[in-house]
């Protein structure tokens, strides 16, 4: 964890500080997206070594970041639906998360 732990730490500071930095009424800020934010910000940097830029200033949408999500959803769905391949081969099943 040698290799990560200044990441991680420049990842918290930039969280802190999209936390007290003032919001633009129109952005509404999740928890929950936050986190997500954080944690695949700071898995990017420490495995590719690339900064995505997902804890900028007004939290700017990410593409990757977008498809991370619904590559994560459809995992999440072909895991709890066994007969996915057969929707997905008959077309019946969704296929855009767009």
């Amino acid at each position: 964890m040698g290799e990560a732990t200044p990441i991680i730490a420049i990842v918290i500071t930039v969280v802190i500080t999209a936390l007290i930095s003032p919001i633009s009424p129109s952005l509404s800020l999740s928890f929950g997206d936050l986190l997500m934010r954080m944690t695949l910000d700071s898995i990017c940097k420490v495995r590719f070594g690339v900064e995505i830029g997902t804890l900028g200033p007004n939290l700017p949408d990410n593409h990757f970041a977008q498809a991370f999500d619904n590559a994560n959803i459809i995992v999440t769905l072909r895991f709890i639906d066994p007969l996915w391949k057969n929707k997905e081969t008959s077309d019946r099943g969704q296929r855009s998360f767009t």
